[in-house]
């Protein structure tokens, strides 16, 4: 059974709504979801939710916000519908995928994450600053930075979430999400890492900053363009 701190958080996220922002948990996207899709996702996120409620120790990878063939579509943070059914299989959950399309979604940066993420524990939870998908007006296939008042909220359900959960630390990926983290009243030592995110010519560093976290042996060669 769901926490009652957790589930203020989910009652929180359903009933949200911003400017050029795209909900998961509320809306409908008109070319991609079937037209429950909303209420799927609110219920893959109670899910995801209460498995890492059970958890004594959790790692927090922390991004920026939801991506528009990423968690917009899935509701999960750095998770495109192509990576659902590993998700349920590591996590032995049973999240649904909402798409009306026959062709999932696929966000290059969750692949990356994924790629790492697969050979790591099960106590790594995804979350983001802003929980929502912002984008530019006029074109919802887009991503864009949250604004003050998004950021505001974001820290809100964050503080929340960090308060109901057994975080252990927490791994920024990507400078914004870092440089918001900071906001938070939380003890220094849940901030071990700041991790270059994968976008834009990052990925080598990335994963060998993940790699050298997780003390995995395989590290890659950085890339001299990454650097």
């Amino acid at each position: 059974m769901m926490k009652n701190n957790l589930k203020s958080i989910i009652s929180d996220l359903s009933k949200k709504q911003f400017t050029n922002t795209f909900n998961p948990y509320k809306d409908i996207c008109d070319l991609y979801d079937v037209h429950t899709a909303n209420k799927i996702r609110l219920e893959n996120l109670k899910l995801y939710l209460e498995y890492f409620s059970t958890l004594d120790s959790i790692d927090l990878w922390i991004g920026r916000d939801l991506g528009y063939k990423g968690g917009r579509r899935t509701g999960i943070p750095f998770t495109s519908e192509n990576n659902i059914n590993s998700l349920n299989s590591k996590l032995n959950l049973n999240l649904q995928i909402v798409s009306k399309e026959k062709n999932l979604s696929s966000e290059v940066s969750a692949n990356t994450i994924w790629t790492m993420y697969e050979k790591l524990p099960k106590n790594i939870f995804f979350w983001n600053i802003f929980p929502f998908h912002p984008y530019e007006k006029d074109n919802q296939q887009s991503n864009r930075k949250y604004n003050r008042l998004e950021e505001e909220f974001g820290i809100y359900i964050l503080t929340k979430l960090i308060n109901s959960l057994n975080i252990s630390r927490i791994i920024c990926i990507g400078n914004d999400s870092f440089e918001s983290i900071k906001k938070l009243d939380i003890p220094d030592h849940m901030i071990q890492h700041h991790v270059r995110h994968p976008s834009y010519g990052g990925v080598n560093i990335f994963k060998n900053k993940i790699s050298e976290i997780y003390n995995l042996t395989d590290k890659a060669q950085y890339d001299l363009f990454d650097l």
